[in-house]
């Protein structure tokens, strides 16, 4: 049986298994690692923890992507 916890990604709800980490899901939703910013549960968290957080039912993330430009 198939265990799927809900997530809230940018105020989005997203289904996802349990035993996935941050950076995996991220991954799966074609974001970049290099170019974004990430908000736990109102907390920003370095890219270095990314493969070390797994998240709990209903906690959320802010993905803000860093565009350059001129």
């Amino acid at each position: 049986m198939q265990k799927y916890k809900v997530l809230f990604i940018n105020g989005q709800a997203f289904n996802y298994h349990h035993g996935m980490s941050l950076q995996e899901i991220l991954v799966y939703l074609n974001f970049n690692l290099s170019n974004i910013i990430v908000e736990h549960n109102k907390e920003v968290i370095t890219s270095n923890d990314f493969n070390n957080l797994f998240l709990s039912n209903l906690d959320r993330i802010e993905v803000i992507t860093i565009v350059g430009g001129g």
